[in-house]
């Protein structure tokens, strides 16, 4: 087995710092229950630059996908007991054993979890324990193999097989710090995990058992629509002309208006090829390098969707252009007069002194 690399990537940009890792295979059969485990003999030994390469490999392609959730842990579940168990552990840094044996302990869990389900799908259950920007996180992953062609030394082609790590089956990713933190406040939102129509029901719901993942803990529409309102607006301040910032905007407004009104979902990749048509990933990743936590999905609440709107009033032969938010509107800022006319409250006193009384 070997990762795909290549050098334009960006990989490097992601620079983790790997403490422990370990791989084991499942293998099931579509319709059977029965689901196989071969397990590794040990965690791996580190430093590894394999380790490393495939690590950030694994970490681009959660980063770059649109369809992440984030929830919590049950409290005081089966993953939170054998999880805290391993943290909690004082061993020395090249002492593998105790991430090990959490390993085989999840090795199984997951396959009673997949024997549950006759739809399984096996695969390389990845555990990582990194740190990255100070902060330590747990990683699960499921990888499978993924064939392709490559050319040998007698430049002759051949078929080779790689991890598919440019799409992930499932992937948890979990912020220990926030996990174990005393405040309500500091923990919320500790895992991010993948989903969404892209990915299979059954992989998702087997892993979310394992985990214990409460999704429900943290949803919070009337939050997550203001999220994705002020979001959207400062991509659109940022990165796109006035024109097209003002038809994404409306274009988004209006489908989910139309979404919240048939009490269904919007989603993260939706809104970024309605912002971005013909590169909808460069929302996705202004979403990744702001560091703003938006669910894939969530039904939105229509009466925050109304910030979307932005006016813009071009007079007669371009005489003059005048754009506003509707905020301004809200908040009695402009508003028409008994006459018929636009008034502006509060206008710049520099501005005013230029413009005759009638």
């Amino acid at each position: 087995m070997s990762a795909e690399t290549d050098p334009d990537t960006g990989e490097q940009d992601i620079k983790p710092i790997v403490q422990r890792f370990v791989f084991h295979k499942l293998v099931s059969e579509q319709g059977k229950k029965l689901v196989q485990t071969f397990p590794r003999h040990e965690a791996m030994s580190l430093p590894d630059e394999k380790v490393d390469l495939l690590t950030a490999s694994i970490l681009k392609s959660f980063n770059g996908e649109a369809s992440i959730a984030f929830a919590g842990v049950e409290v005081d579940s089966w993953f939170e007991t054998k999880t805290h168990k391993y943290l909690e552990a004082e061993v020395h840094p090249a002492d593998n054993s105790v991430f090990f044996d959490y390993s085989l302990v999840l090795l199984e869990k997951l396959a009673d979890k997949m024997e549950e389900v006759p739809f399984s799908t096996g695969g390389y259950l990845t555990i990582i324990d990194y740190t990255i920007e100070g902060c330590r996180h747990l990683m699960l992953v499921l990888i499978k193999d993924q064939k392709g062609i490559g050319i040998n030394q007698s430049m002759e082609l051949e078929e080779v097989v790689t991890l598919g790590t440019d799409k992930l089956h499932f992937a948890a990713d979990i912020h220990i710090e926030r996990w174990l933190s005393l405040s309500e406040s500091g923990r919320e939102r500790h895992v991010a995990f993948l989903k969404g129509k892209n990915r299979l029901d059954t992989v998702v719901g087997y892993f979310k058992s394992l985990l214990n993942i409460d999704e429900a803990q943290y949803h919070d529409p009337s939050k997550h629509t203001q999220q994705i309102v002020a979001a959207v607006k400062s991509y659109c301040e940022t990165c796109k002309s006035e024109d097209d910032a003002l038809a994404a905007r409306r274009a988004i407004q209006d489908w989910a208006e139309s979404q919240a009104t048939k009490n269904l979902a919007i989603t993260l990749s939706g809104v970024a090829n309605l912002v971005e048509p013909d590169e909808p990933q460069k929302f996705i990743a202004y979403l990744k390098e702001k560091k703003l936590e938006i669910p894939a999905e969530f039904v939105p609440v229509q009466k925050f969707l109304k910030a979307l709107m932005k006016y813009k009033i071009v007079g007669p032969k371009k005489q003059y252009t005048l754009s506003f938010e509707q905020t301004a509107i809200e908040e009695g800022v402009i508003f028409q007069n008994s006459n018929g006319n636009i008034e502006i409250a509060d206008a710049p006193a520099a501005t005013l002194k230029l413009i005759p009384i009638k």
